[in-house]
């Protein structure tokens, strides 16, 4: 039986990114997770309900070009739980974990011509750095939390888990290159080419149970 979410509220701010100057952005959630006491429920550590709150402030500094981007970004995730009487977690587990990020990029274009018409034809390296120590948050549940589908957008990702009851352990680079063909006289985006991978600099060790 899915969870109830009774009540659950969520505050964002998210300031209007200026360059060269340092952004601030805050996300918050406050959810009270109900799935009841039915008897099918025999595995205490699938069945346990409480509250949870999780706060994300974060800071960034992008510095930016018409060709070029550098975004560093440090973020703080503060994570509480009010949990009911369960015999597999404590009452009151918690979780405090710093997230580092460091983007970039470059935006190369040329001119071409194919089949008589002018494109521009882009190439976009990029490379994504992220750290985020590890701490193995066995005595938190799990209420709404799984693994992102790979993506190519997943790879530039903060965390690899969907929701707050894990953050994912992390010292790792992604690099990839984008290729886009736009005509020049519409604007016109005819297709575009993407190629990514991640570089795991240790081994991942925050799993879901």
């Amino acid at each position: 039986r899915p969870y109830k979410r009774l009540p659950q509220i969520i505050f964002n701010y998210n300031q209007p990114q200026k360059n060269r100057t340092l952004n601030f952005g805050f996300r918050s959630e406050f959810v009270y997770f109900d799935r009841g006491n039915d008897a099918v429920f025999v595995n205490a550590k699938t069945n346990v309900n409480g509250l949870r709150l999780d706060l994300k402030p974060y800071i960034s500094l992008p510095l930016s070009t018409q060709a070029t981007f550098l975004k560093p970004k440090l973020t703080f995730r503060y994570t509480q739980y009010g949990l009911n009487e369960n015999p597999s977690f404590k009452s009151n587990p918690n979780r405090v974990l710093p997230i580092f990020s460091l983007d970039s990029g470059v935006f190369l274009e040329r001119e071409t011509n194919l089949f008589g018409n002018d494109f521009i034809q882009t190439l976009e390296p990029r490379l994504y750095y992220l750290f985020v120590p590890h701490d193995g948050q066995t005595d938190l549940p799990i209420f709404d939390t799984g693994l992102y589908t790979l993506s190519f957008s997943s790879l530039f990702y903060e965390d690899r888990f969907s929701s707050a009851d894990r953050v994912g352990d992390a010292n790792q680079m992604t690099w990839a290159v984008t290729s886009q063909l736009i005509e020049q006289d519409t604007g016109q985006n005819f297709g575009a080419i993407s190629l990514g991978q991640i570089v795991y600099f240790r081994d991942r060790e925050v799993t879901l149970p």
